[in-house]
């Protein structure tokens, strides 16, 4: 056995098994090694025939770097999640879409001592959490069995375990339309957009008690709607409050 010590990684070398093989006429010397390349990365290699040898070759190749894809996704802990969602895609409590560069998240929670369960946008990675966006204020889920769907209209719902519709974004569209899907945008703006990119809906048009760049209040004199702030009713509670 031999060690090798490098910069950044260890590699054992070890014969783990001779055999001599008949192929073509000819009598090959088989030596099967096992390489172990820094943390729990190990990888067969035979001394084969040419042609053999390449094939084998490759295929370690490719091994050792999905081995050290995976790695050094269990070091970080875990991978970015996607920032969308597709339709027919299930979103179940525990699962989080982030936006692209990392500073918002989308999923489930309870706001201060509550059990309640809601779906609101939070910004990732900070504490305590600061949530800047609830889809259902006033209906919360009891259980932690709600999930989040989006159909071929473009709807974006929230079920309970029941299937019971919690929450909708009531944004389908008139016509035939492919590809909707929601995205949670680097600015915290949960979109729902067709594949020709044109914006079904948006949850900047739905404020909560917290003002994000980019969002805009007042009356809109085209639709007619207002768009304001208020205030939760406590900490533990999302709903409306008294001040807007």
């Amino acid at each position: 056995m031999e060690l090798i010590n490098a910069e950044t990684h260890t590699c054992t070398v070890s014969f783990a098994s001779f055999e001599i093989f008949a192929f073509a006429g000819n009598a090959f010397f088989i030596i099967q090694l096992t390489l172990a390349i820094g943390k729990n990365l190990f990888c067969s290699v035979a001394l084969l025939p040419r042609n053999l040898h390449r094939r084998r070759e490759r295929s370690c190749e490719r091994e050792l770097l999905k081995r050290r894809e995976d790695a050094r996704v269990g070091e970080r802990g875990e991978r970015r999640s996607s920032d969308t969602i597709y339709v027919h895609q299930n979103i179940s409590d525990g699962d989080t879409i982030v936006s692209g560069n990392g500073k918002f998240e989308l999923g489930f929670f309870s706001p201060g001592n509550s059990k309640d369960r809601y779906l609101g946008i939070w910004f990732k990675n900070t504490s305590p959490q600061t949530v800047v966006w609830v889809a259902n204020r006033e209906i919360p889920l009891k259980d932690n069995l709600g999930m989040v769907k989006l159909d071929d209209e473009g709807n974006l719902f929230l079920v309970n375990g029941n299937s019971k519709v919690i929450w909708s974004s009531n944004s389908s569209t008139s016509g035939t339309f492919i590809n909707h899907v929601a995205q949670l945008l680097d600015m915290g703006n949960l979109v729902i957009k067709n594949g020709n990119e044109t914006l079904i809906w948006q949850s900047f048009d739905y404020p909560g008690d917290t003002y994000l760049a980019g969002m805009k209040l007042g009356k809109n004199f085209i639709t007619g709607r207002e768009t304001y702030l208020t205030s939760w009713r406590s900490v533990d509670d999302p709903s409306p409050g008294e001040y807007t």
